[in-house]
């Protein structure tokens, strides 16, 4: 079952400030009707992702006229894609693969594409963290053979890539399910050697930082041959050097893939809701910025029409037309 939290009872809602100008915006944009009540799939509460789509929701609610978007706690991004499709929430956090596959009626998705998806915003990349107890005596990769370890949170695209890598390589842990609440606390017990998560941008997050407390943990990058196999069979996965100290106790540099997070919709939500959504979310970065700092690295509307490898919402063409972006007009569908 979904469960839909109220704003107003979200602890992290407090982290984000009233945003400036709100009602000025309201002003210009004013319209009449009722009010349009809008879900987005964010992502678990123990992530530190999970911050931002407080954010989000928090400038939409104060600065778009006549919408309220309610936060969703879900599995992540390849949840939030299978949910979107079926219609269970408007829009939700995704990525490359999920949006390709769904799209195109490829992958799980197979026979059955879903046309009405369109990317609504970028607002970033997270690097993918394979991470052991340092006392479990795990070194590589190829050692969690037979060890019990987490793959991700339950439905998230973490949990799926790491599957597929995984099999590729010939790499069968014994998988640990559940969510990452649970993989932290199993971890803590000795029940699992380590997990898989996604940080912010290369730096550890919540998750990752809660281990760490109690924990020493070794970092397990990919190896130059493992990368070139699985960029023979995943082409268009990018890869990335993760920086020595980019987590507390780890001294030494990796490399391992990261994953582009965008937000999903589909075609259902009006041209003018999606283009003062937008306008909104790229006006206000500072604000996400404060709970997300990774997403002030980042330049919101060109990322967006860079990154998109299926069309984006009319909404956002609107908007990013406006700015004065190029649009490729292969993401005009």
């Amino acid at each position: 079952m979904l469960r839909a939290r109220s704003l107003l009872a979200l602890p992290l809602a407090a982290l984000v400030l009233a945003a400036p100008g709100g009602e000025r915006d309201r002003a210009d944009a004013a319209q009449s009707g009722p009010t349009r009540q809008l879900s987005i799939g964010a992502t678990s509460a123990s992530s530190g992702t999970y911050a931002y789509f407080v954010a989000v929701a928090e400038i939409v609610n104060q600065n778009v006229p006549n919408v309220n978007l309610t936060v969703v706690e879900t599995g992540a991004a390849a949840e939030n894609t299978r949910r979107v499709v079926s219609g269970a929430i408007d829009m939700g956090l995704s990525g490359t693969p999920e949006d390709y596959n769904a799209y195109n009626g490829q992958g799980e998705f197979r026979g059955r594409a879903a046309r009405k998806l369109r990317i609504l915003w970028y607002f970033g990349s997270n690097a993918q963290h394979y991470l052991v107890r340092e006392d479990s005596g795990v070194r590589s990769l190829s050692d969690l053979n037979g060890k019990n370890f987490s793959p991700g949170g339950a439905g998230s695209a973490t949990e799926k890539a790491t599957e597929a890598f995984f099999e590729v390589l010939g790499i069968r842990p014994k998988y640990h399910r559940g969510t990452m609440g649970d993989a932290v606390n199993a971890v803590k017990d000795r029940r699992i050697v380590g997990f898989a998560k996604g940080g912010l941008g290369t730096k550890a997050d919540s998750a990752i930082l809660d281990v760490q407390t109690s924990v020493p943990l070794r970092a397990l990058g990919f190896s130059d041959g493992q990368v070139a196999t699985l960029k023979e069979k995943f082409p268009a996965q990018p890869w990335v050097k993760i920086p020595a100290g980019s987590i507390p106790g780890i001294d030494y540099e990796y490399t391992t893939w990261t994953y582009p997070l965008n937000i999903l919709g589909t075609t259902d939500i009006p041209e003018d809701v999606v283009y003062r959504i937008v306008k909104a979310i790229d006006q206000h970065k500072a604000r996400q910025a404060q709970v997300y700092p990774p997403v002030a690295d980042f330049d919101i509307a060109r990322l967006t029409a860079e990154m998109a490898k299926i069309p984006l919402h009319p909404g956002t063409i609107r908007y990013l037309e406006e700015k004065g972006i190029r649009v490729p007009d292969g993401l005009k569908g």
